[in-house]
């Protein structure tokens, strides 16, 4: 019926579904901004759900885009189990579960780019687990493409919509954090490939005091014996 004629597949609805089940209930609570940010197929299905409601004047918050992006990406974060931590940004209680979780995996660092959330998005795309996981799904053009972009929206755009939120110091460092990353991946890439499981491994021998180095470093020491 319409189901059929707005998703592809079941069962791509039924995951889908699940890892936006925070946006649909209850009803009277959902934004409707969120809609146009979704796969489009499952948008479609949504529509007559929730954005007639909307369009009758109905309770919705209506949020500009970077809250949207937020509030997504709190949804993800919570259906792959991760929670904030003070020094460490974005983690995961296990980062095996990610592979379980293919849209936290994907389209995380995006939605966090796009909240303004930029801390948090380099912390996640310098954090050698979550860059293993991608490279272990194949996703590591992806996660190269994400730190770019990242790297892209830094540098022309975050002192003029985020003047209070980061100081130059910080953004200097934060771009410094990116490109080194990017090097990191993008000259080691075969062995990565081939090898996931030493990513760690392989990031201490990037030069001293480089984003890859220094993470490396910290997972190795408590890597269990």
């Amino acid at each position: 019926g319409g189901l059929d004629e707005d998703v592809s597949s079941f069962k791509r609805w039924v995951w889908v579904k699940e890892s936006i089940e925070g946006f649909l209930q209850p009803v009277d609570q959902t934004d409707p901004a969120c809609m146009r940010l979704l796969e489009r197929g499952v948008s479609r299905a949504l529509r007559n759900r929730y954005l007639s409601l909307a369009m009758g004047g109905g309770n919705f918050a209506w949020a500009g885009p970077a809250v949207v992006h937020r509030r997504i990406a709190n949804t993800l974060i919570d259906a792959a189990a991760g929670v904030w931590d003070a020094e460490s940004g974005i983690v995961f209680r296990t980062y095996e579960q990610l592979d379980e979780q293919r849209l936290t995996l994907e389209t995380l660092p995006r939605h966090l780019c796009k909240a303004g959330a930029w801390t948090d998005c380099i912390q996640l795309l310098c954090d050698l687990r979550f860059l293993r996981r991608r490279i272990v799904n194949q996703l590591t053009e992806l996660h190269v493409e994400d730190c770019k972009r990242s790297l892209a929206l830094l540098e022309s755009t975050a002192e003029a919509f985020f003047p209070e939120s980061i100081e130059a110091s910080d953004l200097d460092v934060l771009k410094r954090r990116l490109s080194e990353m990017i090097d990191f991946i993008e000259q080691d890439r075969e062995v990565l490939a081939r090898m996931p499981g030493i990513t760690a491994q392989q990031a201490t021998n990037r030069p001293p005091d480089t984003a890859p180095e220094l993470l490396g470093l910290v997972e190795v020491e408590f890597e269990p014996e």
